[in-house]
């Protein structure tokens, strides 16, 4: 007779009971096989494969920087996501990421709130008023989301604050939290593109305009590698505790000497792990990285849209009081995005 085994591997083409004394096929009884549901990641999700916002920390102040690209996956709009807020000597700005109408409309209640607060502000009880309207608007329109839907609900803020009194701080926003940020920190799909960039740069002692050339070099690989970031990158600066215009930049220029550049750095690495190649010729590759380098600074020096920045540079924190200012760039996207598929 048979064994257990050999019962189990028997060929379902053999004949029955009859040949060789093989019993009827053996078929062990195991529970249903029930699909393993994976968890889907953010990043997984269409609808927040969208925008890259910085924000810098550094030596004279802070710079905040995004793009101004929406999208449905379908069509394109252009707009704002950073929003600034100033009264009664006390400054806010907030740089969006994530679904559009639940992220707007936590700035707007949080202006409001700022507003209509009594007393004098700090950066502490600005904080304080901020959070509970974040949260307010995460129990009501973001948790309440189905779970396959709420990544289309959820957005995140990087917030400037500043008074006449206190030093510029900066703070990020996951969910109702509010954190400070003593360095940089970036939002959107674009984050790990934008810190892959700029970490091996920064340095606290470094300075906005400083700063802004890792911003505009952070939304340039962001453009070139995640889908839905696009557009003019939009600039703001809180410089002598002044809050500086909304400035849109068009780098559609520059971006491509910022990949010329990096071609050359990538040709000299290749030179410097070359145990092969002589001194004479590492030597001569250096010359022609050094010579090719400057012809892309000579490049962006004569690019307008440089000097134009430069320029919005120069205004930056100049003497003046503190007045409230509106949303500066665009309007927001001329029409309501669907349902679902609103995110920046």
């Amino acid at each position: 007779m048979p064994s257990r085994r050999m019962i189990a591997l028997r060929p379902s083409w053999l004949p029955g009971p009859d040949v060789g004394g093989w019993p009827v096929r053996y078929t062990p009884k195991l529970p249903p096989v029930v699909p393993v549901k994976h968890k889907r990641y953010p990043w997984e999700s269409r609808e927040k494969r969208m925008t890259i916002a910085a924000g810098f920390r550094v030596q004279d102040g802070i710079l905040l920087c995004a793009d101004t690209l929406y999208t449905d996956g379908n069509t394109k709009q252009y707009g704002d996501k950073i929003f600034p807020w100033a009264e009664r000597e006390a400054t806010a700005c907030f740089a969006l990421a994530g679904s559009y109408s639940n992220g707007k409309m936590a700035i707007d209640d949080c202006r409001d709130a700022l507003s209509s607060s009594v007393g004098r502000l700090t950066v502490s009880s600005m904080i304080r008023i901020l959070r509970p309207v974040l949260l307010d608007v995460q129990k009501k329109y973001v948790h309440v989301a189905p779970a396959n839907k709420r990544g289309n609900a959820e957005f995140n803020l990087l917030i400037a604050l500043v008074t006449e009194s206190e030093d510029p701080r900066l703070f990020i926003t996951m969910d109702a939290a509010i954190t400070e940020v003593h360095t940089f920190e970036c939002i959107g799909i674009g984050h790990h593109i934008g810190h892959h960039v700029i970490d091996p740069i920064f340095e606290p002692n470094l300075t906005i305009d400083q700063a802004v050339v890792l911003a505009l070099d952070a939304v340039s690989a962001a453009k070139q590698m995640a889908d839905g970031v696009g557009g003019k990158a939009q600039l703001v600066a809180i410089r002598n505790k002044r809050l500086s215009t909304v400035f849109p930049h068009d780098a559609n220029k520059a971006e491509p000497l910022i990949l010329e550049y990096r071609r050359y750095v990538g040709r000299l690495l290749q030179a410097i792990a070359d145990p092969t190649m002589p001194d004479d010729s590492f030597t001569e590759e250096l010359r022609l990285f050094a010579e090719r380098v400057t012809m892309v600074r000579k490049s962006w020096a004569e690019e307008p849209s440089w000097d134009d920045l430069v320029a919005w540079l120069k205004t930056q924190g100049q003497a003046g009081p503190l007045s409230t200012i509106t949303d500066q760039l665009v309007p927001p996207p001329s029409r309501v995005l669907p349902e679902g598929s609103d995110e920046s």
